[in-house]
């Protein structure tokens, strides 16, 4: 636990999902004055795979509670979990003029003869909160057999009220592990944010035809191997790693019309997104076509 040499936590070479092994999670950076809350969330809340989690900075430089935080067996034991599932948010705290002030973060572990869940208690704001969140909502449900304050490294006692109420400092973050008999679906927030309300319409087949007429660039940002197995005609294969990597360079002129297309619609929203925050001026979106 207290390694001085914990320079690099080496994650399982396994991938799971989408991703592969060359995906890395990077906490901290440049001279890691970091927020708690930052180098946990990333740990924590933006882990997709068991990827590798690099430390990119000089020791000497980084505060004692981010050092902390990395030497935290049991926290990158929940990062690296072999159930390979996203954390999720299951409850906010907006202030008066809908500022984000707080969150719970739900992440489903693996556990042998019961569930095992993990749960953050995020403090965005500059003022200590009090956080709360019910079983059923953190997707617990059956006998609570054990608690673990993940940040202390302590055992709890189970809230005879059916949840969890934690005081949490500004800017930061608390961490449970919890072992029930039985867990239950959890409903992530994400889903039903203002930005997902908004995604562009996609354009139809006829539409892109006619586009395409007027000289519209067809794109399919997938990868080489899924083009390989079949894609459009008059298409043009840019995978939305080059194009994020090389946008101006692969599409030069932004005054040209382009279509995006993927395979179930994520990767050409992403681009979509991406190419409209540079100034492209009409990018369509055709979505998923597999």
């Amino acid at each position: 636990m207290r390694d001085p040499g914990h320079r690099f936590i080496r994650g399982d070479q396994q991938a799971c999902g989408v991703f592969d092994s060359q995906f890395c999670q990077i906490v901290p950076w440049g001279d890691a004055r970091f927020f708690m809350k930052d180098t946990v969330k990333i740990i924590f809340c933006q882990m997709y795979v068991r990827s590798d989690v690099l430390q990119g900075n000089l020791l000497r430089k980084m505060v004692i509670h981010v050092l902390e935080i990395l030497k935290n067996r049991e926290l990158i034991a929940i990062n690296q979990d072999p159930l390979c599932k996203q954390a999720v948010v299951v409850k906010e705290y907006r202030g008066g003029n809908q500022e984000l002030l707080a969150e719970v973060w739900v992440k489903p572990l693996k556990g042998a003869g019961g569930s095992r869940t993990a749960i953050a208690f995020l403090n965005r704001s500059r003022e200590t909160l009090e956080i709360e969140v019910d079983y059923s909502t953190a997707g617990i449900a059956g006998e609570i057999q054990r608690i673990r304050d993940i940040s202390s490294q302590s055992n709890l006692q189970p809230d005879s009220q059916g949840g969890f109420r934690v005081e949490v400092a500004s800017h930061g973050v608390v961490i449970y592990e919890v072992e029930s008999s039985l867990r239950t679906e959890i409903v992530d927030l994400n889903e039903h944010l203002e930005w997902s309300r908004n995604l562009p319409e996609k354009i139809t087949n006829r539409q892109m035809e006619d586009l395409m007429k007027e000289g519209a660039l067809l794109i399919d940002v997938r990868n080489p191997a899924e083009y390989e197995k079949g894609h459009l005609e008059q298409v043009v294969n840019i995978p939305y790693q080059d194009l994020f990597l090389k946008t101006e360079k692969l599409l030069p002129d932004k005054e040209r019309k382009v279509i995006l297309y993927c395979a179930t619609g994520k990767r050409s929203l992403l681009a979509k997104m991406l190419l409209d925050r540079k100034g492209y001026k009409e990018v369509n979106y055709l979505g998923g076509i597999y």
